[in-house]
């Protein structure tokens, strides 16, 4: 889409923000509660309606395609009730076999067969007397096979029942008003989506389709441009996405290739089908090639899953074989696959600890074992028996609701009470737990007292705060005084940091401050997706969480938990898709957890001929499909576990995707498990008397009291912080500031990129250079005048959440300064690209992932060569670039800018000539704006990759955080400092 935007000029749909379930669920609430009173989706749950909503999208269906097959649906509903209502009221109170067939239900089939060959309502979704006339044709057959009248009654069940005159009458006739009411909702919905700039995932994929659809133009530039396409995990894509495929391929012989594996297709949930490779075989006339060769898992392994996969219904190569071709494997004898099933979860995940503890002690690398379970709170108890050894390790991740987190909670209460301080209302319903917050070190006995005078003397707690002589109390009234002042005016953002530096988190411990970080950055996350570019204030916070608290939804957050660089992976079967390990233990194997499919909890019934397009629940295809990549992710050892009891006392059934049977052993009379698709065909059972005495000897009861003791997580953050760094990609910005110690290094870049500790306030000078680059992207771009420019950036200033005064500073020296850079630059600027983002072509250079966004290029497309420029705000300087650390700086950023346009995809066959940084604020001594020329050289450029080789080295290994190396900034920092502390960077790498 935003090709699309540069493509033409006619584009009037904005994609500007996407929108988080919050917003959405608030929409449609909105919407659904404006229908009239007697409305048949008035009552109906918002969440539900939303869910259809999305449903239908994924389809490929609009507003005006629900209200078509509503409309439709009643038309033929009318002609169907006439007709076959008075047959049926031929059927007796007991109607048999083969009576009932050839009065009631032949004559029916007659009616319906006349419009078997009808064509379909959409492309996708076909009239609804079809489907009844293929339902009752097969219930027919299966009637005569069977000589009962049962199919058929069951048929007439599902499409009929009776009205309160006792009258039979269509039982779609309810879906099909609550579709035409959603097919009305869908479309308010989408009109105030476009209405307000805003997107949800589903638009992004249908505006791609409709510009697709409808201009010819680009969609061949596109299929110019792609002329080979390969779509890997072709099963996990929805039929919306694939249209896109199709749009894109619309011309004769295109050449495009599928590649998946529909027994993975576990993402139904998502709008994915199973019948994905088919639909691509199909429209296509594809030629097939079977991968049959598998280098991942032994021969038993493939065999045992393909035995249970092979209950799935609609499989694309249903007798597919595979062939284990792993060499290492060639020579194993026994068997590697274990089933065992214990007594009770406490047994069972007290054999799993032990077994794990096993092999670590034997030497298996920890990182080759994995724990799969079918959902996180499977495997949740299992945690507390693998910390009892100390020599397991484990990594996972883990789910926390933000407002469990008691500072997070301390912002919010501080926040709602300086909002009322603001609003002129009564503070003393939050005021306990502020004054309560042990940063702010008042003693309790105080706090007691400043609320309980409140009370009895009926007035305000800030008006008892203010009379204080306590300096502790007076420090606490001044501060919220000064909150409120600031309130109306500063972001969140800002306001945010000036409670957390009331926190003392600088006491805590290590993990504390990772784990409040961390939760405080999940929380500004949440923030800007439900807000997008709006600056977001105290209000907007305290508001998003009302709603969050309103809707029912929780403010969540994943995070990572690890122990060390080898860990046991706790994984569910999702999250393990794609992986490999040695030892795959599946825990719970049985029926509650991995068997039969559940239903979909969605309340709002949809008409029959519509159902395709829902998630209906999981189904068992796709349950086995989930059951078949657990396995799979095993390479030699599969050890399955269940238990009889679970820990609530329930007793889950066994799995009957294995089809285990009970049975007695002839000779000793005990009772045998026994399943065909093992390869010993038998289940250990470890809850004989001997196995029972056994497992207490090695700590069953032990196990029992470690899962009783509440489980502590103490990970360890090294390990933590390298996983975040793991896929750390290098910017311009990134590799200057690691290297200033004047006002950045690496213990900087640690606090910013590790744990994301909150920055101060905006300051007025990164404020303008904020607002001038926005309005230099709006000439380029826009074509603005200059007039119009200068009113650009006051509008925009007037957005920022920032200090009263600092606006009025900017309001002046703002526009000043952009009719000088206009008057010099203006010719620069209305030419060229503006803003070009290459933070998503997988850029590497010398090995290193390198990621940017430049401010403006000039291309000269016959010479085939570009120049690149730099806006700044700061002093110009007429130094040389190599002996001033600010040009120094300027220096590398312009040949980082020059790497990335040299191994981008798109212009890599250009040659970069020249580098500007445009000094855009009068400079203080003439009063004159600047463009600075740099020469490219093959000298700094060689310089440059091996500082940007050594940087990243020292930052994925963890290294930069050394004695040596992890040095504060100080700005007493010269620049002889700083190229000294960049050959030791480079020597240490």
């Amino acid at each position: 889409m935003a090709q699309y935007k540069n493509y033409t000029a006619d584009y009037s749909r904005k994609l500007d923000n996407s929108i988080d379930e919050i917003e959405q669920f608030k929409i449609v609430k909105k919407i659904r509660d404006g229908l009239p009173g007697m409305d048949i989706l008035h009552g109906d749950n918002v969440k539900d309606i939303i869910s259809v909503i999305s449903d239908a999208k994924a389809a490929g269906l609009t507003a005006e395609d629900l209200a078509t097959v509503a409309r439709q649906n009643v038309e033929d509903s009318v002609v169907l009730s006439s007709a076959i209502s008075p047959i049926l009221e031929e059927l007796g109170p007991r109607g048999k076999y083969p009576d009932s067939l050839d009065t009631v239900y032949r004559p029916i089939y007659e009616i319906l067969g006349g419009y078997v060959d009808v064509g379909p309502i959409l492309k996708n979704v076909e009239r609804s007397i079809v489907g009844m006339a293929r339902d009752l044709s097969a219930a027919i057959s299966e009637a005569e096979e069977i000589s009962k009248i049962k199919p058929l009654t069951s048929w007439k069940d599902k499409y009929f029942e009776k009205d309160e005159s006792g009258l039979y009458r269509l039982k779609d006739r309810v879906a099909n008003k609550k579709l035409a009411s959603l097919a009305i909702v869908m479309r308010r919905y989408q009109e105030c989506l476009e209405e307000n700039g805003l997107f949800d995932f589903d638009d992004m994929i249908q505006e791609a389709i409709s510009v697709l659809k409808n201009d010819a133009g680009f969609r061949m530039s596109l299929s110019e441009r792609y002329q080979y396409i390969m779509l890997d995990e072709f099963q996990d894509t929805n039929p919306a996405q694939f249209m896109i495929v199709k749009c894109l391929t619309d011309y004769e012989k295109p050449v495009v290739m599928a590649v998946g594996d529909d027994d993975q297709a576990i993402y139904e949930f998502q709008g994915a089908l199973a019948t994905n490779l088919k639909d691509f075989q199909e429209h296509y006339k594809a030629k097939v090639v079977a991968l049959t060769e598998n280098y991942r898992s032994t021969q038993e392994i493939l065999d045992f899953s393909s035995a249970v996969i092979r209950q799935a219904p609609d499989r694309f190569e249903p007798n597919k074989k595979l062939f284990a071709r792993n060499p290492k494997y060639s020579d194993l004898k026994e068997s590697l696959i274990s089933r065992r099933e214990f007594l009770s979860s406490d047994a069972e995940f007290g054999f799993v600890a032990r077994e794990i503890a096993r092999l670590v002690r034997s030497g298996v690398r920890q990182s080759e074992i994995a724990v799969i379970s079918y959902k996180t709170k499977y495997f949740e108890p299992l945690l507390t028996y693998l910390k009892e050894y100390p020599e397991i390790k484990i990594a996972y991740e883990k789910r926390d609701n933000l407002l469990e987190d008691v500072r997070i909670n301390q912002i919010l209460a501080i926040s709602r009470t300086v909002l009322d301080i603001v609003a002129g209302r009564n503070v003393n319903s939050a005021i306990f737990e502020v004054l309560s917050s042990e940063f702010f070190g008042i003693d309790m006995i105080d706090v007691v007292r400043i609320t309980g005078s409140a009370r009895r003397e009926h007035r305000s707690v800030l008006e008892i705060l203010a009379e204080e002589d306590k300096s502790e109390i007076k420090v606490v009234y001044e501060f919220l005084m000064d909150l409120a002042r600031r309130a109306p005016h500063e972001s969140f953002d800002t306001m945010s940091w000036r409670i957390v530096e009331k926190m003392k988190i600088g006491e805590l411990t290590e993990v504390e401050q990772f784990t409040f970080y961390e939760n405080l950055a999940a929380l500004k996350g949440k923030l800007k997706r439900h807000f997008g570019e709006k600056t977001v204030f105290l209000a907007d916070f305290v508001g998003m969480v009302d709603d969050y608290e309103s809707a029912e939804m929780v403010l969540s957050a994943i995070s990572p938990y690890r122990d060390a660089d080898e860990a046991v992976q706790i994984l569910t079967a999702h999250k393990a898709k794609g992986l490999e390990f040695e030892y795959v233990f599946m825990i719970a194997v049985d029926d509650m957890a991995w068997g039969k499919g559940k239903g979909n909890n969605n309340l709002l019934v949809l008409p029959k001929n519509l159902t395709q397009i829902r998630h209906t629940g999981t189904t068992d295809g796709e349950k086995l499909r989930i059951l078949y990549v657990a396995m799979t992710r095993a390479k030699t050892h599969l050890i399955m576990t269940n238990s009889l009891y679970d820990f609530n006392g329930k007793s889950p059934k066994r799995l009957e995707y294995l089809e285990e049977s009970v049975q007695k052993d002839g000779k000793t009379g005990l009772e045998i498990v026994e399943s065909p698709f093992l390869p010993t065909g038998k289940v250990v059972l470890d809850y004989d008397e001997g196995a029972v005495q056994n497992s207490a000897k090695q700590g069953s009861v032990a196990d029992l009291k470690s899962w009783l003791r509440p489980y502590v997580a103490n990970p360890n953050l090294r390990a933590i912080y390298k996983e975040k760094l793991a896929n750390y990609k290098m910017s311009a910005t990134g590799l200057t500031s690691f290297i200033d110690l004047a006002y950045g290094g690496p213990v900087e870049f640690f606090n910013r990129q590790v744990l994301a500790v909150p920055r101060g306030t905006e300051d007025e000078s990164l404020v303008l250079g904020t607002l001038m680059h926005r309005v230099f992207e709006a000439v380029t771009n826009r074509g603005i005048s200059d007039a119009e420019a200068t009113q650009f950036f006051l509008s925009e200033l007037e957005k920022e959440g920032i200090e009263p005064e600092i606006k009025r500073k900017l309001s002046d020296k703002g526009p000043a300064s952009l009719k000088l850079a206009l008057e010099k630059f203006g010719g620069i600027l209305r030419q060229g690209k503006a803003e070009v983002n290459l933070e998503r072509d997988g850029i590497t250079v010398d090995g290193v992932p390198i990621l940017g966004r430049i401010d403006h290029l000039i291309i000269d497309e016959d010479a085939k060569t570009i120049e690149i420029y730099d806006f700044k705000t700061s002093p110009y300087h007429k130094e040389g670039w190599k002996s001033h650390t600010t040009l120094y700086k300027y220096m590398l950023q312009l040949g980082f800018y020059k790497l990335l346009l040299n191994n981008s995809s798109l212009y890599k066959n250009y040659t970069v000539t020249h580098g500007h940084i445009l000094f855009v604020v009068p400079d203080g001594k003439d009063g004159r704006v600047y463009d600075k020329v740099y020469e490219f050289n093959d000298a700094d450029e060689a310089d440059l990759v091996k500082l940007i080789a050594a940087v990243y080295k020292l930052i994925i290994s963890l290294e930069f955080m050394d004695k040596e190396i992890f040095i504060p900034a100080t700005q007493k920092a010269t620049f002889k400092d700083i190229k000294e502390f960049i050959g030791k960077i480079i020597q240490k790498a």
